[in-house]
């Protein structure tokens, strides 16, 4: 088994954050052998700022409704791959929860939001489970693809005292007579198992066997990998500008790789605190008195920040009232500086909807061409204003009709729509029919809640080799990925051509070798 904390914990929305009430008293275990797997019957249609009061609910009814001392799962997986923590008592701890009676202790308990007897199941969430479960199985010692058998406290599948043999990521039917976690989720368990073997295997070596030919910039976190992105992309004081987002939430910076185009680093930090690996890169890359474009108002990136990098550099803020006028504000310093007359259009929200976002950056930023986003069934005002202003006389909407609605398009300077079938699918589009000539290609994951961050950052290095995004899952390279990557190779482009953006718990290695393959 891998050493101890070799695999990085994932993000996780800590009991405060998604506003729990006081609970009981935690009981402990004497150990964690397997995890069990639920669903919580609710709804599946939520957005990912709805989930945290999902899970007070969850907790109050199992409080209020049951008579327990705190909500009963260990941990919560959201559809839009957002993890909570769940009872109290401490993350890395043997907590006994009140998720699989009989069996409480010894194991821990995750449950999938939402009602999965015959769907709903996203590979978001799927993907959020084998991290979460990866960093556990790691700190605990467990091998996902073993079995442990369990004696019974008494359930409604097994009396109190009998042997039950368990795989170590189970169901919580093969604990008590239920369909839960529902059949659409049950029948995922295997390639549940498969993506937490894959985790640990790379995580316990940084120098794991990778049969694949494909480069790789990643490191240990989102903000490691964009200085290591910068690193690749930029020579020593090479950047003209630099721009700075937060790693929290996506909406302000969507336009950062257009803002940044081929000349600066995209670099992430915390909202209130500038990051000493970002600071000590852009000092690398950046001369002193260039400009640093702050993007997003103060709760994005606060004056801290802003003050901190204001003592070398020229620091300028674009933000405005909403997403869209922000974007509004970026795209006018883009045409400024490259006076396209055309733009990129994509969603503006909900807050999961950045996906479209990553492929037209990365293009945006080669081309110099602004990135606008608008609501998905009204042309946004700010950007009805933009498009005038900036004297837009051509439009390119990426994404589907649910993303950007045909009366919304037909209001766009004459427009053209990229879409495909699913992100994957649009990226792919984007990549072979709006390109033109690319020499390379960029892979990156695409479905996690929090998957936006390194392609982001990607943009600049993705114009400086004029190589298009491609969207992959961590254990998953999606159909209409390999047939872009095969299209791609038609025209030219190798393995050799391909860089990988992230840790191998973003993209892992057997993904990267499936897309050398498809590269040739």
């Amino acid at each position: 088994m891998p050493a101890a904390h070799a695999v990085a914990g994932p993000s996780i929305i800590t009991r405060p954050e998604w506003g729990a009430a006081p609970a009981g008293a935690p009981r402990y275990a004497d150990a964690v052998r397997f995890a069990l797997v639920h669903h919580t019957v609710t709804s599946n249609d939520y957005t990912p700022g709805e989930a945290p009061g999902i899970v007070r609910a969850i907790q109050r009814y199992h409080m209020r409704g049951n008579g327990w001392r705190d909500i009963g799962y260990n941990f919560l997986v959201d559809r839009h791959g957002q993890i909570f923590e769940g009872r109290r008592g401490g993350m890395d701890r043997p907590v006994i929860g009140a998720q699989a009676a009989g069996f409480n202790a010894g194991s821990t308990g995750v449950a999938l939001i939402g009602d999965h007897r015959s769907g709903g199941v996203t590979q978001a969430a799927l993907s959020a489970v084998a991290d979460l479960l990866a960093w556990l199985f790691d700190l605990h010692g467990i091998d996902p693809r073993a079995t442990t058998v369990e004696t019974s406290g008494g359930s409604t599948r097994y009396p109190q005292g009998a042997r039950a043999r368990f795989d170590t990521i189970s169901g919580h039917r093969d604990a008590s007579e239920t369909s839960c976690p529902g059949q659409a989720t049950y029948r995922q368990l295997d390639s549940v198992r498969d993506g937490v073997a894959v985790r640990l295997g790379e995580g316990r070596s940084s120098s794991a066997p990778n049969d694949s030919r494909l480069g790789r910039v990643g490191g240990q976190d989102a903000v490691a990998t964009a200085v290591l992105v910068s690193r690749a992309a930029f020579n020593n004081g090479e950047a003209d500008h630099a721009v700075v987002v937060n790693d929290r939430v996506w909406p302000d910076a969507a336009t950062a790789g257009p803002l940044a185009g081929p000349h600066g680093p995209v670099m992430l930090t915390r909202p209130d605190e500038l990051d000493e690996r970002v600071n000590d890169e852009l000092e690398r890359v950046l001369p002193a008195g260039r400009t640093v474009y702050v993007l997003g108002g103060l709760t994005a990136l606060s004056p801290a920040v802003a003050s901190e990098l204001g003592r070398r550099w020229d620091v300028r803020r674009v933000s405005g009232l909403s997403r869209t006028s922000t974007a509004a504000e970026a795209a006018e310093h883009v045409v400024d500086r490259t006076g396209s007359r055309t733009a990129l259009v994509t969603r503006a929200g909900p807050d999961s909807a950045w996906s479209d976002t990553l492929a037209a950056g990365a293009y945006g930023a080669r081309h110099g061409t602004p990135l606008l986003l608008t609501d998905s069934d009204r042309l946004s005002p700010a950007t009805r204003r933009a498009l005038r202003e900036l004297d837009i006389t051509h439009t390119i909407v990426i994404g589907g009709r649910s993303a950007v609605s045909d009366e919304v398009l037909q209001e766009l300077p004459d427009p053209r729509r990229v879409a495909g079938s699913g992100r994957a699918g649009t990226a792919a589009t984007v990549a072979t029919e709006l390109w033109d000539a690319v020499d390379g290609v960029v892979v990156a994951s695409g479905y996690r809640a929090t998957a936006w961050k390194d392609p982001l950052a990607a943009a600049p290095l993705a114009a400086k080799r004029n190589a298009p995004v491609a969207l992959v899952d961590t254990d998953w390279l999606p159909p209409p990925t390999k047939h872009g990557l095969t299209a791609l190779h038609r025209d030219g482009v190798g393995a050799d051509d391909a860089v990988v953006i992230g840790g191998r718990g973003a993209v892992g290695d057997a993904v990267a070798s499936r897309c050398a393959r498809a590269l040739g």
